[in-house]
């Protein structure tokens, strides 16, 4: 099930919770912006895939899953919770 948020209301409820510094809330927003939207027809929907490349998102790591549309790695722990590619927004099923 997709769930879309607000990227600005995201950004407002980070940035008020505290969660995270200045300079995080600043790469976090960036990097929302860089993604593309989706609307109902554009939405694609796969499986991660097992990889041993090397992952985005946490430094020397090895145990990686790659999004079957775009190719993006990602730590398999950031796969196992994210349901979504962060690179092209694919929905990612369990």
């Amino acid at each position: 099930m997709n769930h879309f948020v607000d990227a600005s209301s995201f950004m407002t409820n980070m940035r008020e919770a505290g969660i995270c510094d200045a300079g995080a809330l600043e790469r976090i927003g960036a990097l929302l912006k860089s993604m593309p939207s989706q609307s109902g027809s554009e939405r694609r929907t796969g499986r991660w895939k097992r990889s041993s490349a090397f992952a985005i998102l946490v430094k020397n790591s090895t145990d990686s899953v790659s999004c079957p549309f775009c190719g993006a790695h990602i730590n398999e722990r950031i796969g196992e919770a994210w349901h979504f590619c962060p690179r092209c927004g694919a929905e990612m099923d369990d």
